[in-house]
């Protein structure tokens, strides 16, 4: 079970290097709601 989190994690790890842009607008949305559910 802990193998495959650390090759999914890798993974995740090596897409973010390759396709940082693919994750910045999921991540953008994910602050402002966070942002939002504050005030």
């Amino acid at each position: 079970m802990e193998n495959k989190n650390a090759i999914t994690k890798w993974s995740f790890e090596t897409n973010l290097w390759h396709h940082p842009r693919k994750y910045i607008v999921p991540a953008v949305l994910v602050l402002e709601a966070g942002i939002i559910s504050v005030f």
